[in-house]
This record gives C-alpha cells, sequence and structure tokens, in this order.
C-alpha cells in the first residue's frame, strides 16, 4: 500500500462529497441536520454533535470498502 496512493484516493473522495453537500445545500436539501443531532446554544457558544450522521457515513463508508473500494487502496 502507498501512502501517495492512499492519499490522493482520500484527497478525491471529499472533494467530490463537499462539492456534492454543497450543491445539494444550495438547492434546499439539508443533509446532516437529523433526529440524533445535538445542537446546544449557551450564550455566545454553539457545539454541534452529529451523532446520528457519524454513524450513517461509518455504515457507507464500511460497505463502500466492503464492495471494492478497499482493493483499489491495496
Amino acid at each position: 500500500m502507498n501512502l501517495s496512493r492512499v492519499s490522493l484516493f482520500i484527497a478525491i473522495f471529499f472533494l467530490i462529497a463537499s462539492a456534492l453537500i454543497y450543491f445539494l445545500e444550495n438547492n434546499g436539501l439539508q443533509l446532516f441536520k437529523l433526529p440524533g443531532d445535538f445542537l446546544i446554544k449557551k450564550n455566545n457558544i454553539s457545539i454541534y454533535i452529529p451523532i446520528s450522521s457519524m454513524i450513517i457515513i461509518s455504515l457507507l463508508l464500511t460497505i463502500l470498502y466492503r464492495l471494492g473500494v478497499g482493493s483499489i487502496i491495496k
């Protein structure tokens, strides 16, 4: 496994994911505002804890890896 290959794959993944999220949110679809995501606001401090979103992203990445994306990295 080559470190530069893994870094390139991660960079491309984040580029595609961020572009997709940007275009979806500009068209009115709000991602990552699920019922298990907590927002705590006190005075001038806001803390966002995306528990449900983290679980869904973890499941999706695991499924992608198991389907064969992991073999590209190896």
